[in-house]
C-alpha cells in the first residue's frame, strides 16, 4: 500500500491525469461518426484507450473522498497514517483504504465507483464486503449511489458483518 500523506497532492495528480484522459476522448470524438462501422470503431478506440483509465481515476477520487468523509466524522483520526491503493483494489488481504495508529489498524476501507449494482458488479460487491469483513479495525464501505448503498447494506445484515456503509457524494 502507498502511504497517504497530502490529499490535496494526491487530487492534483489525478486532476493532471483527468484532464489528459478527457483530451485523449476528445481527441477520438473530433473525428465523427459516417456510419456504423465509423462508430463501432469509434467505441472501440473509446474504450480501449480510456476506459480502464475511467475507472481508475473515480476510484481514486472517491478513495480521497472517503478520508475525508471517515476523518469528519471521527476525531480520532487526525493523528492516523493513512495507506491507499489508489489506481487498483487491494490485494486479497488489504483494502483500498488503511489508517494505522503506527502499531495497529484503526480502519479499513473499500470503495466503489461503480453505479448500479447489477450482475457482474452485485456478485463482486459481495465478494468486496465478505474480504472487508475480515481485516481488522473499523470496517466502512463507501460507495457513490444511493442504488448501491441499499444493496450493500442488505447484504451487509443478512451477513451478519460489521461494516459501516456510506454513501459520498460529489466524488
Amino acid at each position: 500500500m502507498k502511504p497517504l500523506d497530502n490529499i490535496e497532492a494526491e487530487e492534483a495528480e489525478i486532476l493532471i491525469r483527468l484532464r489528459e484522459c478527457i483530451a485523449r476522448i476528445q481527441q477520438l470524438l473530433d473525428g465523427g461518426v459516417s456510419d456504423v462501422s465509423s462508430g463501432i470503431a469509434l467505441l472501440r478506440l473509446l474504450r480501449s484507450g480510456s476506459a480502464e483509465d475511467i475507472n481508475q481515476l473515480q476510484h481514486a477520487a472517491l478513495a480521497l473522498a472517503a478520508v475525508r468523509h471517515i476523518q469528519s466524522r471521527r476525531s480520532d483520526t487526525a493523528t492516523l497514517t493513512w495507506y491507499w491503493h489508489p489506481f487498483q483494489t487491494g490485494g486479497i488481504d488489504e483494502p483500498d483504504l488503511q489508517a494505522t495508529d503506527g502499531k495497529r489498524v484503526i480502519i479499513s476501507a473499500e470503495v466503489t465507483a461503480s453505479e448500479r449494482p447489477v450482475g457482474v458488479i452485485d456478485s463482486r460487491m459481495a465478494h468486496t464486503l465478505q474480504k472487508l469483513s475480515t481485516m481488522p479495525g473499523d470496517l466502512y464501505y463507501l460507495v457513490r449511489t444511493n442504488e448501491m448503498l441499499r444493496r450493500a447494506q442488505t447484504k451487509i445484515h443478512k451477513s451478519g458483518y460489521e461494516i459501516t456503509a456510506a454513501t459520498i457524494r460529489n466524488a
